[in-house]
C-alpha cells in the first residue's frame, strides 16, 4: 500500500497508473489485479486504511478514563497536527473525491466509507450522553455529520493558510462544537423535567 501512496502522490491521482503501481511495489500488473479491479479500488483501499488507523486512536482516546474535555482536546491535537504532516495525501484526495463524486458508482463506495466515519462518531457521541445521563439533542447520526463538515472545512482552511489555523484551532472547533451540543442537551433535559412535573 505504501507503495501505492508513494506513486499516487507523485502522480496525483489522474496521472497515477496500476502499472506504475506495480512496478514500484515490484510485483506484476497481474498480481495487483488480482487483490484490486482497478486504480479507483487501490485508492478507496487506500482511504480504508487510514479511516481505520484514524478511528482506532478516536476509539481509544474517548475510551480512556479521562474527562470529557480532555479526550476532546487530545482528540484534536491528533487529528489537527495531521494536517500538516500529511499534507499530499490531503491533496491527493481531494483531487480523487472530485474525480469519484462525478461516478455514480464511484461516489458511492465512497460515500459507504464516510457512513463508516459518521457512524464510528455518533457511537461516540451516543456513548458520552448515556454516561453524562443526558439524551442527545439532536439525531447523533446529524451531530456526527457536523463534525465531518467540520473537519473536511479545516482541512481546506489548514492547508490554505497554516500560519493561521493549527491544531489549536481544530481543538477550539471541537470545543465549541461540543459546548453547544452540551447546552441544547441541558435544555432539552430541562424541558422534559418540567413537563414530566406537570
Amino acid at each position: 500500500m505504501e507503495a501505492a501512496l508513494r506513486v499516487f502522490s507523485r502522480r496525483g491521482f489522474g496521472g497515477a497508473s496500476v502499472e506504475e503501481v506495480a512496478e514500484e511495489a515490484g510485483f506484476s500488473r497481474g498480481a495487483v489485479y488480482s487483490n484490486f479491479d482497478s486504480k479507483e479500488d487501490l485508492f478507496l483501499a487506500l482511504v480504508e486504511q487510514r479511516m481505520v488507523e484514524r478511528l482506532g486512536v478516536v476509539n481509544s482516546t474517548f475510551g480512556e478514563n479521562k474527562p470529557d474535555q480532555a479526550k476532546l482536546r487530545a482528540t484534536g491535537m491528533y487529528l489537527g497536527k495531521m494536517t500538516p504532516r500529511e499534507r499530499d495525501w490531503y491533496l491527493l484526495f481531494m483531487e480523487a473525491w472530485a474525480y469519484f463524486v462525478r461516478d455514480a458508482q464511484l461516489k458511492r463506495k465512497l460515500a459507504a466509507d464516510y457512513q463508516q466515519i459518521r457512524d464510528t462518531i455518533g457511537r461516540l457521541f451516543e456513548q458520552q450522553y448515556r454516561e453524562d445521563g443526558l439524551e442527545p439533542p439532536r439525531r447523533t447520526e446529524d451531530l456526527a455529520a457536523a463534525i465531518v463538515a467540520m473537519s473536511d472545512g479545516f482541512v481546506i482552511q489548514a492547508l490554505l493558510d497554516p500560519s493561521r489555523i493549527g491544531a489549536e484551532s481544530y481543538v477550539s472547533m471541537l470545543e465549541i462544537f461540543s459546548a453547544g451540543v452540551a447546552v441544547l442537551a441541558r435544555e432539552s433535559k430541562s424541558t422534559t423535567h418540567e413537563g414530566d412535573i406537570r
